[in-house]
């Protein structure tokens, strides 16, 4: 979640998508959500930590430049900066964009009881994949960390 005094002053300044930026110019692209006066940076986030192999937590040091977009920083949990892997050309990575236009999803009603098409519930299901490390397997605790 962004500070709330930004939110405030440069909010308006922020669109669906956020781009990341690192100091070897790779790109990461972050959809906006904003709930109850509040903006989150939800999907494409996580990209961050595969990609600096961030496992045990850390911090993600952020400066808004202006036309959603923010140069980055990360810092892992001993508060030391990661070095961004460097590539040629730069690595840039994007979220997959609904296929309908955002205005399709205004004034959908709250309730799907009144929807003529609704989805089985039973017909849903989510897959969990993680990658255990040796630290997983030993101690019989598994260790997630999110940031």
């Amino acid at each position: 979640m962004l500070p709330k005094m930004f939110v405030t002053d440069f909010g308006d300044q922020i669109g669906s998508y956020v781009t990341l930026v690192d100091t070897n110019f790779n790109q990461f692209e972050v959809l906006v959500e904003r709930i109850n006066g509040s903006i989150f940076l939800t999907t494409g986030f996580n990209a961050i930590r595969d990609f600096y192999d961030i496992r045990r937590g850390g911090w993600v040091l952020m400066v808004f430049s202006g036309s959603s977009q923010f140069g980055i920083n990360v810092i892992n949990r001993l508060g030391l900066f990661v070095t961004p892997p460097a590539f040629n050309p730069v690595m840039r990575f994007e979220i997959e964009k609904p296929v309908a236009p955002e205005f399709v999803y205004q004034n959908v009603p709250i309730t799907t009881e009144i929807l003529t098409y609704r989805h089985n519930e039973r017909n849903l299901q989510l897959h969990f994949e993680v990658i255990l490390t040796k630290y997983d397997v030993t101690s019989g605790f598994l260790v997630r960390y999110h940031f």
